[in-house]
C-alpha cells in the first residue's frame, strides 16, 4: 500500500476519534488492516532481489513519500481544533514504512527484525504491479473524506463550497 493512503487514512481516523493515543493506536492498525488486501508493489517474484535497489520500486517510493509529506501536511492544516489528534493518526498509520527509508537512507530499519518479518509476511502475494490504479482511486476516495471530515461548515462557506444553505 502507498504510505500516502496509509497517511490519509490516519488522518480520517484522528479526525473521528479526536484521543491522540487512540488515533496513534487505530492507525497503526489500519495499516496492518490495508497492508493484507491486494495493493501495488512488486510481487516478490518480480523484485530482482533486494526491492530497495530496484529502479521501478525507488520511482514510486520517492514520489510516495512526497505525495505522503504533502497530504499530512494538507491534513494538518485543514485539521483545526484536531490537529493532534489528526498527526497522531498520520504518524501511527504511517509508521510502520518507516522500515524502507531508513533502510534506503541510513541502512538500517529502525524496527527489531521481527517487526519488521512479521510486516513483510503479512504482505506476501498481496503485492501486485497491476494495482497502481486502484492505489490512487483509493488516495482520492481517502482524501476527499479527509477533506470531508476535517472542513467545518463555516469554512466551506467562505471558500464557495457551500450553496444557498446547503451545509449547516
Amino acid at each position: 500500500m502507498l504510505v500516502t493512503n496509509h497517511v490519509l487514512a490516519g488522518a480520517a481516523i484522528g479526525a473521528v476519534v479526536r484521543r491522540p493515543g487512540a488515533a496513534l493506536a487505530v492507525g497503526v492498525v489500519s495499516h496492518l488492516a490495508m497492508d493484507r488486501i491486494p495493493h501495488w508493489g512488486l510481487a516478490h517474484d518480480d523484485r530482482e532481489g533486494d526491492v530497495m535497489r530496484n529502479p521501478k520500486f525507488l520511482r514510486v517510493a520517492y514520489r510516495d513519500g512526497f505525495a505522503g509529506l504533502a497530504a499530512m501536511t494538507a491534513a494538518f492544516g485543514l485539521a483545526r481544533g484536531r490537529r493532534l489528534p489528526v498527526l497522531a493518526g498520520m504518524v501511527g498509520a504511517a509508521l510502520l514504512d518507516l522500515d524502507k527509508p531508513g533502510r534506503h537512507f541510513v541502512g538500517v530499519s529502525p524496527f527489531p527484525k521481527a517487526v519488521d518479518r512479521f510486516h513483510a509476511e503479512i504482505q506476501v502475494g498481496r503485492e501486485h504491479d497491476h494495482k497502481m490504479g486502484q492505489e490512487l482511486a483509493v488516495a482520492a476516495g481517502l482524501a476527499a473524506l479527509v477533506f470531508g471530515l476535517c472542513c467545518d461548515s463555516g469554512r466551506l462557506r467562505r471558500v464557495g463550497f457551500a450553496r444557498a444553505g446547503r451545509v449547516r
